[in-house]
């Protein structure tokens, strides 16, 4: 007798790669605005 394998119950959730690019734009800009405010 072999062991019978049942498929995952739960689909996988959809990713979207665009539901937080506001958030990461604008901490890309302030860290930059930091590093041009502290200088060379």
């Amino acid at each position: 007798m072999g062991t019978a394998v049942r498929p995952a119950s739960t689909a996988p959730a959809s990713w979207d790669a665009f539901a937080d690019v506001d958030a990461f734009v604008d901490e890309v800009l302030a860290e930059l605005a930091t590093v041009t405010a502290d200088g060379p």
